[in-house]
């Protein structure tokens, strides 16, 4: 985890989403100042596995999050201008219905004033259906082979009107490729910054980077939102005193004996000043 802090840190970035981190249980951390909300199996097989890593800037923001299982994680935000939440996802290659559902019960569940995002490996290669669906992919992205992920994830984004960030944006397509096959042949787009469509503007720019490196063959793709995260105003601490402790005696003659010395160092020291403001009046 050092190492991915460090990354972050270098990159400047607030919020981070990472998957198939093969930890396990659901807990939260902390990691160099850096706030870790992990989500994993609990059956002590590390396969796996999401996480968000969240700046101390991004953390004060932080309103609520929610475990679902070792393949998805739901955490809401407090922003200036709208709520945002963000879906840490991470799609098994193999066809997973369970898992669709859940992803499709949990953005049922997001308040639609919220600004909407799922960040993650989907593992769906987007094709060439720019044309027949404009409304959810741009017209910059890696043109890989469409595979079964991709028709699901179309379809998903449809039904909650979302938009592939990553196809908006034009880049050369070593920064919109996102996956490298072990022998370096194959390169494609599977990782995914998905947006809410009323909020599609808000989102500059989605490209991926290959000069952070920690040990991973899927780069690091980073988004600009224009956003701004904004610290909770919690209520004052209140302090409550435990006063039926003064009906022990002990306690009252402790109690009383402090309070007494407590007000005579303060005469003590109005005294002290009303004879050092005499003697300034006197010269």
């Amino acid at each position: 985890m050092s190492e991915l802090v460090a990354m972050l840190e270098n990159y400047n970035i607030d919020i981070a989403g990472i998957q198939e981190t093969r930890m396990l249980g659901q807990q939260r951390i902390k990691e160099q100042g850096w706030d870790i909300i992990l989500s994993g199996r609990t059956d002590n097989m590390h396969t796996g596995g999401v996480g968000l890593v969240l700046s101390q800037r991004a953390s004060k923001a932080l309103i609520e999050y929610e475990f679902i299982d070792e393949r998805l994680l739901n955490v809401r935000f407090f922003s200036r201008h709208a709520k945002l939440s963000i879906i840490v996802a991470y799609a098994p290659t193999e066809e997973a219905t369970d898992e669709e559902n859940k992803l499709d019960a949990v953005l049922a569940k997001v308040p639609s004033h919220d600004v909407c995002t799922i960040i993650g490996d989907l593992n769906a290669k987007e094709g060439t259906a720019a044309d027949q669906c404009l409304r959810v992919i741009g017209r910059h992205g890696a043109g890989s082979s469409a595979n079964n992920n991709e028709t699901r994830l179309l379809e998903l984004c449809t039904t909650h009107n979302l938009v592939i960030g990553g196809t908006l944006f034009p880049h050369r397509r070593i920064n919109t490729t996102t996956w490298k096959s072990p022998n370096g042949t194959t390169l494609n787009q599977i990782d995914h910054i998905i947006i809410r469509g009323k909020w599609r503007r808000s989102l500059q720019d989605v490209r991926s980077y290959n000069g952070a490196d920690i040990y991973s063959d899927h780069k690091l793709v980073i988004s600009k939102v224009r956003t701004s995260l904004a610290k909770i105003k919690r209520p004052p601490e209140i302090r409550i005193f435990a006063d039926h402790l003064l009906r022990i005696p002990k306690v009252k003659e402790e109690f009383s004996l402090k309070l007494s010395n407590r007000f005579k160092a303060l005469a003590d020291l109005g005294a002290e000043e009303s004879v050092d403001k005499s003697w300034k009046s006197q010269k």
